[in-house]
């Protein structure tokens, strides 16, 4: 349990034979965690016999496919926070705290495996998936008007579970390229999403999915075509419980234009306004034609208004 909420690790597997366990094991290791469930997508190595015995609660899918197990394990979580990861000894159990850093602040952090200093030897991420995922990163990011994304294949994500309810029905892959549809549903449909580098290690047992390089490449290509169709779909909006700028007084959008304005500048290392200041330094600047004052955008996605001395605009 982290902060009295209770948390998941869920997996998808499919013949993990060789890394389940100690996959398993790893994050129950971990006193915060509460639960591990793994979803056996019909393995015939004994994936799930040994995820039992490590511990793990075990369910099955029989719908053959990467995407059909991350949606049978994501909805198998029982957890305020849920934690989508894979069995096969790539991602560090420990990363998780970097999740619960920004978890009280969005609805879904995505994990990014293209992080340099993160990719350790012998692992599973060359010059061709690190760049390619990448760029289809930003192709998703610009398109659908996302967080910063650096990586569209990582199963590490944290899920607050009221959040996830709220899309689980819209999901319809049940293919390797569900990952992307995922953020794209997340970030259409108004919950906040934020992406954080993980640890990437060598793989324990062969990839299903980008173990070769037409494999991946064809992958890619599904992705990308999935991406740009899906820029013409609606999305149902849906309310994220994060409390947002504007539910403590702040219109956001009167933020981005007078960021366009000039009258907006990022910074840091200035006296923090009250919240009464900062509501009040708004109002007055929305008269102003001229003049300036600075704003720190903090990774939270939260702004800070700032200035040199309280007294500037007294």
């Amino acid at each position: 349990m982290y902060k009295q909420r209770r948390i998941s690790v869920v997996m998808p597997a499919y013949n993990e034979a060789e890394g389940i366990e100690a996959s398993v094991r790893d994050f129950l290791a971990l006193p915060e965690v509460d639960e591990v469930v793994v979803v056996d997508n019909n393995s015939r190595d004994g994936t799930a016999d040994l995820a039992r015995r490590a511990g793990a609660r075990v369910v099955t899918e029989t719908r053959q496919g990467y995407g059909y197990a991350c949606r049978a394990a994501l909805a198998a979580g029982e957890g305020d926070y849920i934690i989508l990861v894979e069995p096969d000894q790539t991602f560090l159990a420990t990363d998780i705290y970097k999740f619960f850093a920004y978890a009280e602040e969005f609805d879904i952090v995505f994990g990014t495996r293209t992080s340099k200093t993160c990719i350790w030897s012998g692992s599973n991420m060359g010059l061709f998936l690190r760049y390619g995922n990448w760029a289809v990163g930003k192709l998703l990011e610009y398109l659908h008007d996302g967080p910063c994304l650096t990586d569209v294949g990582c199963t590490y994500k944290l899920f607050r579970r009221e959040s996830l309810r709220k899309i689980i029905d819209q999901f319809t892959v049940g293919a390797s390229h569900f990952s992307p549809e995922l953020m794209l549903i997340g970030i259409r449909s108004g919950l906040l999403c934020v992406e954080i580098p993980v640890n990437y290690r060598k793989r324990v047992g062969t990839s299903k999915i980008t173990g070769q390089f037409w494999k991946a490449f064809r992958l890619g290509l599904f992705m990308i075509a999935m991406i740009v169709r899906c820029r013409f779909k609606s999305y149902p909006k849906v309310t994220s419980v994060v409390p947002r700028p504007s539910d403590q007084g702040i219109d956001y959008n009167d933020v981005r234009r007078l960021r366009r304005l000039g009258l907006l500048i990022p910074h840091r290392g200035f006296a923090e306004w009250s919240c009464a200041a900062i509501i009040a330094t708004m109002q007055r600047l929305s008269g102003r034609s001229s003049g300036t004052i600075t704003v720190n955008e903090t990774a939270y996605g939260r702004f800070v208004f700032c200035c040199r001395s309280e007294a500037e605009f007294r």
